[in-house]
């Protein structure tokens, strides 16, 4: 059986599922995905009556008009949603099931990360409008916005909502239609068709899924990313079992017979509650284990040592934050600024500890590297703010620029910029930034919790307020 219902497995994972590591959710929605596309594939390829041939050419050809927005980098929706309409329309029109339509647009629908020169624009644009309040200043710093934000996040925020709380309850309903009595139910369990499919949605995918992912990590050690152990596959896999929608939608389309469709429905229903009961006793199970042992991925490992860490504030206050951060990154930049308005609020009851997680960006092993030559002539938070006030970081000649207005011997920078001892201390936050799972910056620890939320000042104050008051 394939079809894992994405909603309703993550809606289980977050109430049972809090403690787990971050990856193991990417992990749920790739496979989520995937399953999901599979199914609607069989339904295109095996539902599909009569196929028109004209329609699938305008639906091709809708497509081809989406990669051609998206190789031009059109970034106003309203585009793409008239050729969505069109390929849809189209798909229905030919006799392919027109759910695979979808996926497809999904697919080709730009996606990217919202990069530290929208961000710039954007601000820039706000601010415009702040000193010249004005209908068109209004309209420029809502484009603004939106360019910085791609379409398929832009049309998923917007969507989700109705998904969420009137498509997938409608769509839920409209295929359940189990008309459930003694009679049916002692039927359906002495079929043969209603057990098979309780082991495969059950049994089958567990195997399935668990199984793959150990040969991966067997053949390909590392192919796992950290923090993320079988154990945890393995109760996803359970989870994953949850096969609702869609599955009673195949099973409509499959089955023309009454009897055997109720019997298919009630198999379904019942892999699904079976499901969703051990894999959440299962995940219960996890969570206490987490619970007795240090989280990898969301407690901070190593904690703060005053003796290594580069720390600004009182050893002893009863607020920390650690961000993990790159001095090339722009959103690091602004990391920064908001690192200031928070000391400048909390003053001696905050403490702020910077580490390193280069991640591959340009020039950002050279710069972490020179601050620690800075911090063994004791320049370290002089050349950070020389640094982070010369954004953005385009060329290396800026290192040496921030190292001479943190009063650094430049000298003895570039003789120790090779040092062994300088490029191990990099690479110790780098290995412990590994072993946590954390792949972007900057990444932030509060009270030793990784915090994936909003990372503004006014939202930070609140979160650290609440902090000291439990403290």
């Amino acid at each position: 059986m394939v079809s894992t219902d994405t909603a309703f497995v993550l809606g289980v994972l977050a109430l049972v599922g809090r403690r787990m590591p971050a990856q193991l959710r990417v992990f749920l929605v790739t496979l989520a995905v995937a399953d999901d596309i599979g199914a609607l594939a069989i339904i295109a390829l095996f539902y599909t009556d009569e196929l028109k041939l004209v329609p699938i050419l305008v639906s091709l050809a809708g497509l081809a008009i989406i990669a051609l927005l998206r190789r031009l980098e059109v970034w106003r929706g309203a585009i793409y949603l008239m050729a969505a309409v069109l390929v849809w329309v189209a798909l229905y029109e030919s006799g392919v099931h027109a759910t695979l339509a979808g996926v497809v647009i999904a697919l080709l629908l730009p996606i990217f990360p919202t990069s530290p020169e929208h961000v710039t624009r954007a601000r820039r644009l706000m601010s415009a409008f702040a000193q010249s309040p004005s209908p068109t200043f209004a309209r420029l710093a809502e484009d603004g916005l939106q360019r910085a934000v791609s379409v398929n996040e832009r049309a998923h925020r917007q969507l989700l909502p109705y998904v969420n709380f009137l498509i997938l309850p409608l769509f839920a309903l409209a295929n359940a239609g189990v008309h459930i009595t003694p009679d049916i139910l002692k039927d359906a369990f002495t079929s043969e068709l209603t057990w098979g499919i309780i082991l495969g949605l059950t049994v089958g995918k567990t195997v399935g899924i668990t199984a793959t992912a150990a040969i991966a990590q067997r053949v390909r050690p590392g192919a796992l990313p950290p923090g993320l152990r079988i154990s945890h596959i393995g109760a996803t896999a359970v989870l994953s079992g949850i096969g609702f929608t869609l599955s009673l939608f195949v099973a409509d389309l499959a089955f023309d017979d009454e009897t055997t469709l109720g019997r298919a429905q009630i198999g379904i229903l019942s892999a699904s509650l079976l499901a969703a009961v051990i894999g959440s006793i299962l995940f219960r199970i996890l969570d206490r284990r987490e619970r007795s042992t240090t989280s990898a991925g969301t407690e901070l490992r190593p904690p703060i040592t005053p003796e290594r860490d580069h720390t600004r504030g009182p050893a002893d206050t009863p607020l920390n934050v650690v961000v993990y951060g790159s001095f090339t990154c722009g959103f690091c930049a602004a990391s920064a600024e908001v690192m200031d308005e928070l000391r400048a609020h909390f003053g001696q009851q905050m403490s702020y500890t910077f580490r390193h997680l280069p991640a591959g960006l340009p020039f950002a092993r050279e710069f972490a590297l020179a601050s620690e030559v800075a911090a063994q002539q004791g320049r370290f938070w002089q050349f950070y703010d020389a640094v982070f006030a010369s954004q953005p970081i385009t060329n290396k000649t800026q290192l040496y620029e921030a190292a001479s207005r943190a009063g650094m011997n430049l000298r003895l920078l570039r003789n120790d910029l090779s040092s062994e001892s300088v490029a191990h201390r990099v690479e110790e936050d780098e290995t412990a930034a590994s072993d946590m799972g954390l792949n972007s910056t900057p990444a932030l620890f509060i009270q030793g919790e990784l915090y994936e939320g909003a990372k503004d000042a006014d939202t930070l104050v609140q979160i650290l307020e609440n902090r000291l008051t439990d403290a």
